[in-house]
């Protein structure tokens, strides 16, 4: 008996943690805390069969919504020696290092508590300790005494568990314990032959992994005398180190053990186990998590008693009971029973009243026997209907449906399952299920005779099939079979959801979910790099200035340090407009003024091969974004038609009105509002883009050009820009005919005069005016003080938040504006704006950042900051807006 039930509960409960837990919980930010933060070091692995119960059991008493709950594994099961553990606490060390405290540390079973006990004094110094799923009794009493440990045992229950199975086997006169040589394996081995003193009527025996192999206990198993049962208290390594899952070693020993298997945990029942006095580890996890709550919310306070025993019950497998031949009535009252089938009472409750009250009825008809032929005809014709109307529902039904026998041949197949192949019910009717022409060379034949195999022996099977159907085209079929009672018989039902719509929708969240992951990593990047970038531009800027006049050839090169910069910086805006963080302003824009220009633009240097026809409306097509990211996105777009069609083509913009409903809306990968938009098309004839690549277009740094030809952040930026604009993108390809790309963006209801005016070119500082430069990188500080010294300004500098404050308190009579970076140490760029505001609201306060991750350019503008400049800026823009600032408020 395999445990295949097991495996598939373990899959679910690994992707289950993975979402909902998140087994290293992300830490609070910026040094606030929210929630308390918990450490579990457990002694074994992920996929060890306790381990999900007991996480189960804490989360029970400590919701994710308030508690943080970092885990940390051992795996001391699979690698018990010394030299794992102390890897084990080199790695702990380095990473706790790095980490403020935690309020409070969880050990799970035995292998943690000593790692733990042996480093409190250092590693873990000063945090609360709570235990469980702990062997070592004498270790846990031990402990009670110290009034920061506390915690709950796990007392195994092997006198009880070989009482049950001398209850349900009253022949047995040996009992054969598995046990492996790891510590906690032969603690429970001491226990058990511990209890031969109460036991004196049985022979209480072993099988040691420490002295034999896989093999050998295998060929041991099977030789059992049947007055023997089988006790399993470990098994995950042999005597020459091979190790085993549980479920692995579980299926070998139930494979080949002649005789009844019992068990002292919950793990494994339903497998194959026949039962046992089980330890639960969900109310293992439970009870410690109610010491902690009780030691966090009482800081101070001695913890509660260790708990020296553990609720263990006694529980039996029925299905494994019939397969071992044991009489169910032997079962003790009190225990409890797992998968025991429904009476026939309980499946045919409704039927048996249904013909109690038929009975009854035709008895009252017999008593006047001129209404009983009336009766009968009545009976005939209801069984006729419900014939009828199963009929009509089952080939109705828009589902795939179909009866079958439990070898798996076709009894009824439904309409629905009929037409998808234009099939007659002869055709299939009395064949074997996977053999019929749906599973066809669909690579599912195999995988669909076995889902019959397990449903015939009483499960219910359910699977995602996602494939290329020649009849259907990309279809996802949510298929199952289970078993269903017909009167005595037990039939097979096999149905198929047709799930298309909802698999493509949740493969368009995939995609969107990797593009925003991608857009904040390209955010990052451009953030370190505009600070590099500004510190270069402007110091070759300087050097420009500076430079005598009779030094052409060293001016030049100043001017190629500036001018390389400036194009970095324009790689940089293309990485910071895919991540939706760079340069943006809000105006009412006209597409059609837009879109020209860049056509007039491509006009001027695309090949003359190439024909650019535009199809223009004759009236204005507004919205509100910013201008020279959509006239970059639509030049971006046409030069890379441009080149798909090396050898001459037709490129096509063209602009139309468009109006979308919610249904269109819930349909597409991007948020979408219902509403009025203006769509961009975007065409060509080139040589199109493979399927495999579609999906990739739009990745940074991802192209299919040659080495040097392309930069693969154009059609990133792209997307970048439609999603700043609350836009959608959209492409259809096909390889040989050519690319259609369509931006949807919203209407905007203004005129077309409401454009942003650009901002005169402003002089140098008329006087002599003091600045506050704040910013936590030396080069921009000494690149500021230069620049401004240059301007015609005083300087103070500071290298931090919390010192710029200080200077600023000093000097506050003396200050005319200071400059501040967004993100610094101590005292970040909002912090001192607020702080500068509210000594004196007046104060004009200039905000600088490559990308600030903490606030946007509105927060700080909301805030009270008098402008926002984006890295890299030219000294020529610094002066402009520092003479506007100053200028405004010496005639305001």
């Amino acid at each position: 008996m395999k445990s295949t039930t097991y495996r598939m509960r373990r899959l679910s409960a690994v992707m289950a943690a993975a979402a909902c837990l998140g087994l290293c919980a992300v830490r609070p930010a910026l040094g606030v805390k929210q929630k308390t933060n918990l450490l579990l070091i457990s002694s074994y692995h992920p996929n060890f069969p306790t381990f999900y119960q007991q996480i189960d059991g804490l989360r029970d008493v400590l919701p994710a919504e308030r508690y943080n709950l970092d885990v940390e594994f051992m795996d001391s099961k699979r690698f018990p020696d010394a030299a794992a553990a102390a890897l084990f606490g080199q790695y702990l060390e380095d990473k706790l290092s790095r980490l403020a405290p935690y309020d409070l540390v969880f050990t799970a079973d035995d292998n943690a508590l000593r790692f733990v006990l042996g480093r409190r004094d250092t590693l873990l110094a000063g945090m609360p300790l709570v235990f469980f799923g702990v062997n070592d009794l004498p270790l846990a009493a031990r402990l009670d005494a110290d009034p920061q440990i506390t915690g709950v045992v796990e007392a195994a229950s092997i006198r009880e568990s070989i009482e049950l199975a001398r209850r349900l086997c009253p022949k047995v006169k040996k009992i054969y314990a598995v046990s492996d040589a790891t510590t906690s394996g032969m603690a429970d081995l001491q226990s058990y032959y511990n209890a031969q003193a109460s036991l004196p009527d049985l022979a209480l025996l072993s099988f040691s992994m420490g002295e034999t192999t896989w093999d050998g206990l295998a060929d041991a198993l099977a030789a059992l005398p049947s007055d023997s049962v089988v006790l399993l208290l470990s098994a995950y390594h042999d005597a020459v180190h091979v190790p085993k899952t549980f479920s692995d070693s579980l299926d070998l020993i139930l494979e080949h053990s002649a005789v009844p298997v019992f068990h002292l945990w919950e793990h494994g029942l339903g497998d194959g186990i026949v039962g046992g006095e089980v330890i639960d580890h969900f109310e293992q996890g439970q009870t410690a998590a109610r010491l902690a709550q009780r030691l966090l919310t009482a800081p101070g306070q001695p913890a509660e008693p260790v708990v020296l025993s553990s609720p263990n019950r006694s529980v039996v497998d029925y299905r494994a009971l019939k397969a071992w031949g044991i009489d169910p009535s032997r079962i003790p009252n009190g225990v409890e029973v797992r998968n025991r089938p429904p009476s026939f009472y309980g499946n045919h409750r409704r039927l048996f009243w249904s013909f109690l009250s038929l009975f009854l009825l035709m008895g009252a008809f017999i008593l006047a026997l001129g209404f009983t032929m009336m009766a009968r005809r009545r009976v005939e014709r209801k069984l006729q209907q419900s014939e009828q109307l199963f009929k009509a529902l089952f080939n109705e039904l828009l589902q795939f449906c179909a009866l079958l026998d439990p070898s798996g041949r076709i009894i009824r197949i439904n309409d629905s399952a009929l037409k998808t192949r234009d099939l007659q019910p002869a055709d299939v009717v009395d064949s074997y299920f996977w053999d019929a022409p749906w599973w066809k060379d669909s690579g599912f034949e195999l995988r669909v005779k076995d889902a019959v195999r397990r449903a015939a022996a009483g499960e219910t099977v359910r699977f995602l099939i996602a494939r290329n159907d020649p009849h259907l085209g990309e279809v996802a079929i949510d298929f199952s079979v289970k078993p269903i009672l017909e009167g005595d018989e037990t039939l097979l039902l096999a149905e198929g959801r047709d799930i298309t719509e909802l698999h493509q929708m949740q493969e368009r969240l995939l995609q969107k979910d990797k593009m925003d992951a991608i857009g904040q990593l390209a955010g990052g990047v451009a953030h370190d790099f505009n600070n590099m970038l500004g510190g270069i531009m402007g110091f070759g800027e300087l050097l420009e200035i500076e430079l005598p006049a009779d030094r052409p050839e060293l001016k030049d090169y100043a001017h190629r340090i500036v001018s390389s910069c400036r194009r970095a910086a324009l790689l940089t805006e293309q990485l910071l407009a895919f991540a939706r963080k760079g340069k943006q302003q809000t105006v009412v824009v006209d597409l059609r003024r837009v879109c020209g220009d860049a056509v007039l633009l491509l006009e001027r240097s695309i090949d003359k091969k190439i024909s650019i026809v535009r199809s223009f409306p004759d009236e204005s097509l507004l919205i509100l974004g910013d201008p020279g990211q959509l006239q970059s996105a639509v030049l971006n777009l046409g030069l890379n038609a441009r080149d798909a069609m090396p050898a001459g083509g037709t490129l096509r913009i063209a602009l139309r009105r468009k109006s979308i409903d919610a249904a269109y809306c819930s349909g597409s990968r991007f948020a979408l509002l219902p509403g009025d938009y203006v769509e961009i098309e975007v065409s060509d004839t080139g040589h199109g883009i493979p399927p495999d690549q579609l999906e990739r277009i739009f990745e940074p740094f991802f192209t299919t050009k040659e080495v040097g030809k392309g930069t693969g952040l154009g059609l990133a930026a792209v997307y970048g820009a439609v999603k700043e604009h609350h836009g959608e993108l959209s492409v259809v390809s096909e390889v040989g005919k050519g690319t259609e790309i369509r931006l949807l963006l919203p209407s905007a209801k203004a005129s077309v005069q409401e454009a942003l005016v650009p901002v005169p070119q402003q002089p140098a500082a008329r006087d002599n005016r003091t600045i506050l430069v704040v910013d936590d990188e030396s080069e921009f500080r000494a690149l500021l003080e230069a620049a401004l010294n240059n301007l015609g300004y005083q300087v103070i500098t500071a290298a931090n938040g919390r010192i710029g404050m200080e200077l600023y308190e000093q000097h506050e009579g003396e200050i005319d504006l200071s400059i501040v970076d967004a993100v610094m140490p101590e005292l970040n760029g909002m912090d001192m704006l607020l702080q500068i505001r509210r000594r004196n609201p007046e104060a004009k306060v200039v905000i600088t950042s490559g990308y600030s991750a903490d606030s946007s350019r509105s927060d700080f503008l909301e805030a009270g900051a008098s402008a926002f400049l984006a890295k890299p800026y030219s000294i020529t823009e610094l002066g402009r807006v520092l003479f506007r600032q100053l200028d405004r408020a010496s005639q305001g």
